[in-house]
């Protein structure tokens, strides 16, 4: 399952209904990354791998 749908102008996007339904059930708020940059997501699995290291 894709979280986004589409991608609009000014990085509207279009929200995957089921997602929608999950983010809202979980009470959180999504934060997407930039399709266009490829940097954004190493962080982001970065910042899991130190903390996964740091509960170990």
């Amino acid at each position: 399952m894709t979280a986004v749908d589409r991608v609009g102008k000014c990085k509207q996007r279009n929200i995957n209904a089921r997602f929608e339904a999950m983010a809202s059930h979980y009470v959180f708020e999504p934060e997407y990354c930039n399709p266009a940059a490829g940097w954004e997501k190493g962080q982001i699995e970065k910042s899991v791998r130190d903390a996964r290291n740091r509960m170990r």
